[in-house]
């Protein structure tokens, strides 16, 4: 499975819509998720850049993440597909990495169409 988030972390950089240093790709496998670690470039995933979870139990890595950041975000994604957030940028959603890659694609492009409006009014 990390050959599929592999593949997307590729693509969300080949495409412009992250910076291959910033953001995360998870993938859920029945009761764990398969998740990048901080840090990777996204462009450059291999086996070693992806950790397994199990989403019922407490991680170690759970202090590095941000509890309220996770409470809103899963709020917003229980009514939506995307979000976008405050310094933290979009999540996405999908039953498939193909089906959140969309929505992330979708997401990024309305926000730079959004942005250069917001620069013409000027």
């Amino acid at each position: 499975m990390w050959q599929d988030i592999a593949e997307f972390g590729k693509k969300l950089v080949d495409n412009g819509l992250v910076e291959s240093q910033f953001g995360n790709i998870s993938i859920r496998n029945g009761d764990k998720i398969l998740i990048t670690k901080s840090g990777v470039h996204l462009d450059k995933i291999n086996k070693d850049s992806v950790v397994e979870v199990e989403i019922d139990k407490p991680s170690g890595l759970d202090s590095i993440a941000s509890s309220e950041l996770a409470e809103y975000t899963a709020q917003a994604l229980s009514a939506h597909k995307g979000a976008v957030v405050f310094r933290h940028g979009t999540f996405a959603i999908g039953k498939t990495l193909e089906e959140a890659y969309f929505v992330t694609a979708l997401m990024e492009q309305s926000c730079k169409m959004k942005y250069y409006l917001d620069l013409a009014k000027r």
